[in-house]
């Protein structure tokens, strides 16, 4: 048994802390750009679909079509998508086609930040584990060195939990986040889809 727990004594620390930093940089960068991406979605939303639909009414296909050229908004340039649809193709199947392509972009990378959040803390009980498995071969050993052992790894065991659960606490929140403002973005894409149509 005790040539067992000696192999976790090879084991590094980083090995267990690697894989948790690197979900934080790659949870951090997803942040910042969903982050950008629903606060230029959220603003242009309001104020491009009243100019859409204003020029739809007043100048006709052509000069909506121009306004929806110039949108920042997901939701608008989709749906200028009606104006543009190739000859043969049934508008509805096409558009519906369209919708997901757009839904796919909104829905970006929410699968990555729930992935996130559920291995963050396996990676952190992988670290309890090999922090625990070093402080038990410590205590097989005499000396000075085994209580300096045991500190370690009761320390990595603890470090590695700790920043498991830092890492996917906030993955889990921004999960919720980000399929509340998905959901609120392509209910908004079926409402005003649904308010063109009537206007074809």
């Amino acid at each position: 048994m005790g040539s067992l727990l000696s192999i976790f004594d090879f084991i590094p620390a980083w090995v267990t802390f690697l894989p948790i930093a690197v979900c934080s940089v790659i949870l951090l960068a997803v942040v910042i750009e969903r982050l950008i991406f629903f606060r230029i979605a959220q603003n242009a939303l309001a104020s491009d679909l009243d100019k859409f639909f204003a020029a739809l009414s007043t100048g006709g296909k052509e000069k909506a079509l121009g306004v929806a050229v110039q949108s920042s908004s997901i939701i608008v340039k989709s749906l200028s998508v009606f104006f543009q649809i190739p000859d043969g193709h049934d508008p509805a199947v096409y558009f519906q086609f369209v919708a997901e392509k757009t839904q796919r972009k909104i829905e970006r990378y929410i699968a990555v930040v729930s992935t996130i959040a559920t291995i963050s803390p396996m990676f952190g009980l992988l670290g309890t584990i090999t922090g625990m498995m070093k402080s038990f071969g410590a205590l097989s050993k005499s000396g000075a060195s085994s209580q300096e052992l045991l500190a370690a790894g009761i320390a990595e065991a603890l470090l590695t939990t700790a920043f498991g659960l830092i890492v996917a606490i906030p993955a889990l929140i921004f999960h919720n986040y980000l399929i509340s403002k998905s959901s609120a973005l392509v209910k908004e894409l079926e409402i005003n889809a649904n308010r063109l149509m009537q206007n074809e």
